[in-house]
């Protein structure tokens, strides 16, 4: 896992824990075993420019939290969203089990962590329920910024 603070990777694990809790997702785990149990469930990827990470119309149980870079969210060729680090994608096609809405691709090289959710279940009980509380919050705020586009047009 390639964990960087101002541009340096950091490589002493206690440093990387303190380094990731910066991150709203990874903010929620207040054990540092508890983050590596949460990190265990995903995989890092190093993304160049272009990268896509969601296809539209796949079925896929993967969300993507941005530890670093940006991702473009397009449908149907048209843009609909920047989305910078430190920011989550995927989460609803993810846990819906359904086609996804929205080809996803990096604009940027940039770190990505995948979670798949299927597994989230092995969590206890606690920490599922901090994750889930989150992505609740990101969802409805982008709910709601939806809505004041919506609503504008």
């Amino acid at each position: 896992m390639k964990v960087y603070n101002n541009g340096e990777e950091i490589s002493n694990t206690d440093e990387k824990c303190a380094a990731l809790r910066k991150i709203p997702f990874f903010s929620l785990f207040q054990a540092d075993e508890e983050l590596r149990l949460v990190l265990s469930f995903g995989n890092w990827m190093e993304c160049p420019a272009g990268t896509p990470l969601i296809h539209e119309g796949s079925v896929e149980s993967t969300m993507f939290v941005l530890i670093r870079g940006s991702v473009l969210v397009e449908k149907k060729g048209k843009p609909l969203a920047v989305v910078k680090a430190p920011g989550i994608v995927g989460e609803i096609g993810a846990f819906l089990d359904t086609p996804r809405t929205a080809n996803v691709l990096t604009q940027e090289t940039s770190t990505i962590f995948g979670l798949n959710v299927k597994r989230l279940g092995k969590l206890p009980g606690e920490t599922l329920y901090r994750i889930m509380e989150h992505l609740f919050r990101v969802t409805a705020t982008r709910l709601v910024h939806t809505d004041q586009r919506v609503a504008s047009l």
